[in-house]
Parts: structure tokens; sequence; C-alpha cells
């Protein structure tokens, strides 16, 4: 099945995705303020691993590599 056969852009569809993404926004708010010591190693690791990768990328490069990501997530 091609995966793209039934792609259409849907401003209904494109509200809800806003919609479902606000309180991942904010649990990854709360997890980069947290002090809570699992969540705070967590967030060190993965600082750790990624900076070095995305330090000298600008916004756009970032947005660009997350869109990149999730769209061949999705396409996969």
């Amino acid at each position: 099945m091609p995966p793209f056969e039934h792609f259409r852009l849907d401003a209904r569809a494109a509200g809800y995705g806003v919609a479902a993404t606000l309180p991942l926004l904010g649990l990854l708010r709360w997890c980069l303020r947290t002090e809570w010591v699992p969540v705070r190693r967590l967030v060190n690791l993965v600082e750790g691993h990624l900076a070095p990768y995305l330090a000298g990328a600008s916004a756009g490069g970032i947005v660009l590599v997350s869109l990149m990501a999730g769209i061949g997530e999705e396409v996969l």
C-alpha cells in the first residue's frame, strides 16, 4: 500500500494534532524543570548524548530534523 495514497491536508486534523501535542509539551517542560532525581538523571543522559550533535545547529535545522524524524517514523 503506497504510504501517501490517502494523504490530504486537513485543518481539523491539524488542530487535533496541535491539541494532542500541548500535553506533551507540558510534560516536557515539567521534565526539564523538575528536581525529581530519576527524571533529572534521564534528562542529563539525553542532553549528554544529543548536545554534541545539535550544538551548532540553528533552530530551523533542529525543526527540520524533528519533522523528518516524525515523517520518517509515520511512513515506516
